[in-house]
């Protein structure tokens, strides 16, 4: 929530919209939101490489935006169910996110300075952060079982049974 100045010095309250975390990493991996990026990414590299960077980076975000914007109306629930799904709901934490940033930011900056081989560096760190979940082992709970298992009461995949007295 936060606050917007209005008339008179009166403050009106305003919500921020709150997106959903599973429907946010879902969208990622949707065929139109993934061939929006990969394209846009693509052809903004390619617009740095002859230096134009304020059509690239409109190309980089906008129809990308809108790609969200649309997807994200729709229904992922049965996305939830696929392979790409699965993985991106337990594998795509904020690191991996900001590595494949990263990597698109490098692959701008080489294609400025017209630098192939960081281009390629940058197209590597970005397929690294989409491969976090295979190169990074799944993070272990104390009692040895992946967060991701736990059902909402916590009992990793079975349901709890009550001792009879």
């Amino acid at each position: 929530m936060f606050r917007i100045r209005g008339r008179a010095d009166e403050y009106v309250r305003a919500e921020l919209p709150v997106i959903d975390r599973d429907l946010y990493l879902l969208h990622q991996v949707h065929p139109v939101k993934l061939f929006t990026d990969v394209v846009c990414g693509l052809a903004s590299t390619a617009l740095m490489w002859r230096r134009r960077v304020r059509v690239a980076l409109m190309v980089a975000h906008l129809p990308p935006a809108v790609a969200s914007a649309l997807v994200m109306r729709g229904d992922l629930s049965r996305l939830k169910a696929t392979r790409r799904g699965r993985y991106v709901l337990e594998h795509m934490r904020p690191s991996a996110q900001a590595l494949r940033l990263l990597g698109q930011a490098m692959m701008w900056r080489a294609a400025f300075r017209h630098r192939g081989p960081g281009v390629a560096a940058g197209a590597l760190t970005i397929l690294v952060g989409w491969s976090f979940g295979v190169l990074r082992p799944k993070r272990r709970g104390d009692d040895g079982v992946t967060a991701g298992n736990r059902g909402s009461d916590g009992a990793c995949g079975r349901r709890s049974e009550r001792v009879a007295a």
